[in-house]
């Protein structure tokens, strides 16, 4: 029995339309129809398929706050380990001791944890992304708008240019962008292909 490929499985996937893709093609004077179609299921694939790696990505925001809230906690442990004798240090970093029956060595293995949590939470969240707040990464459209690039200018001859009027894109290539977009999924507003066109056209 074959696997299915990994972007069928998504619950939302489905097969561009024939007839939208033919119609888009003549649109823009592609003549080799079924050659057009097929490149746009591959498109349509790799869209489908980039929704299924990318569902559990993290929120950028919330992941932020959760490494600030783990960094102001290690710099209240800091704090508390500023009023630390050398004696104390001493008992910190030898041997997990015993006190009578009592067994501090499960807190020395927790402490050690957290030192290596704390170091690796400080270092993801200096190395996090910028941007700014509510921008957000959509890397299945993205996929989609760097292969109407390549498909535009390799079938017209023309620059992939974006420009805008009234908050709408009026070049010919974020309309033909939009038209592949809207045969790929409802989903993909127009403002999600302003967005990726501009990001990828800056570079």
């Amino acid at each position: 029995m074959m696997m299915p490929m990994p972007g069928t499985t998504h619950p939302e996937y489905r097969d561009p339309d024939r007839a939208a893709c033919d119609a888009l093609a003549v649109q823009y004077g592609f003549p080799d129809l079924a050659e057009f179609y097929d490149t746009i299921w591959l498109i349509n694939h790799a869209y489908y398929w980039n929704l299924v790696m990318w569902d559990d990505l993290p929120n950028p925001r919330e992941m932020r706050r959760k490494f600030q809230s783990i960094e102001k906690a290690a710099q209240k442990l800091r704090d508390i380990l500023t009023d630390f004798s050398e004696a104390d240090f001493n008992w910190l970093w030898g041997p997990p001791p015993r006190f009578g029956d009592l067994d501090l060595s499960k807190h020395w293995a927790v402490l050690t944890h957290l030192s290596e949590i704390v170091e690796r939470a400080e270092r993801v969240h200096a190395n996090f992304p910028d941007g700014k707040a509510g921008r957000t990464h959509n890397p299945a459209v993205e996929i989609v708008i760097t292969n109407c690039k390549i498909e535009w200018e390799k079938r017209t001859g023309k620059p992939y240019t974006f420009d805008q009027h009234e908050g709408r894109g009026i070049t010919e290539a974020y309309e033909f962008s939009e038209a592949l977009c809207r045969i790929i999924s409802p989903k993909i507003t127009p403002q999600n292909v302003a967005t990726a066109m501009r990001k990828e056209i800056k570079g």
